[in-house]
């Protein structure tokens, strides 16, 4: 489950670090020490997660319009 955790934690913040660097005036190397900084924390946080409560999720409006993401004229990040 903690390793679960931290994958997921890298993840998202390692995708929002990457969404910065499109998006705004912020280089690499500002942008990286930032996120290096960032994941220190994540090893308290992810042993918070999982001492405290069971994670869950439901988030069904956030399902649907992942599913209608697709039909979108224009996307931020075209893959």
């Amino acid at each position: 489950m903690r390793d679960a955790g931290a994958a997921f934690a890298y993840t998202r913040l390692a995708s929002t670090t990457s969404a910065a660097l499109r998006l705004m005036r912020i280089g690499q190397t500002d942008a990286h020490a930032r996120l290096a900084k960032t994941l220190q924390r994540v090893p308290i946080v992810v042993e918070a997660m999982t001492t405290r409560a069971r994670p869950e999720s439901f988030t069904p409006a956030m399902d649907v319009s992942a599913m209608t993401q697709q039909y979108l004229h224009s996307r931020l990040f075209r893959s």
